[in-house]
């Protein structure tokens, strides 16, 4: 089964997003992606259900030293003529890549197969756009100046019936610090 690891926005901005994508559906038609709840991809990985049962227990444990904090989204960009996406400040952007690299790290040596999602963390709003289309999008959106307080990991199935994935489990972060953690131990 297929199984992705998110940062899932708030749900005002999962509904803002939802509005950009019909906005440029109802200029360029329908598109990929139009349907995907507002997300940012960390990685995603095929597993059985014994394993995603380990690696529940990895993310729980990773989790808890996890600090929350808000990522500020600060302009529209594209991937050459084919992803349009709303891209994180400097100084979110290398919160956000934190996280990655962590979770990566931690999860790595338990998942055969791990695809990570690259190393430019970012919110697609459409993908496989041609140039007029991508025209369209960069003309349709321009300023983009939102925030959303991120404090969890999100692990999804892929769902075939709806060729979506669903949100299985939330991964609430501790906030904790290593040295709370060493210090509990006594």
């Amino acid at each position: 089964m297929k199984y992705s690891l998110v940062i899932h926005p708030s749900a005002d901005f999962i509904d803002y997003v939802r509005d950009l994508k019909k906005q440029l559906e109802q200029k360029i038609g329908w598109y990929a992606s139009v349907n995907s709840l507002a997300h940012i991809s960390i990685c995603e990985f095929d597993s059985d259900e014994v394993n995603v049962e380990k690696i529940k227990t990895k993310l729980v444990d990773l989790v808890e030293f996890k600090k929350a904090q808000y990522v500020y989204l600060s302009e529209f960009n594209s991937y050459q003529q084919h992803t349009f996406f709303i891209q994180p400040s400097i100084y979110s952007k290398a919160y956000l890549k934190d996280v990655f690299r962590s979770v990566i790290i931690h999860l790595k040596p338990h998942i055969l197969g791990l695809y990570e999602n690259g190393d430019d963390p970012h919110v697609t709003i459409a993908r496989k756009l041609d140039g007029s289309k991508m025209t369209v999008a960069k003309n349709l959106f321009t300023h983009i100046d939102k925030n959303f307080f991120c404090d969890s990991l999100s692990l999804r199935k892929f769902n075939p019936e709806k060729g979506q994935y669903e949100i299985i489990q939330k991964f609430p972060f501790g906030n904790r610090t290593r040295e709370e953690g060493q210090l509990s131990l006594f």
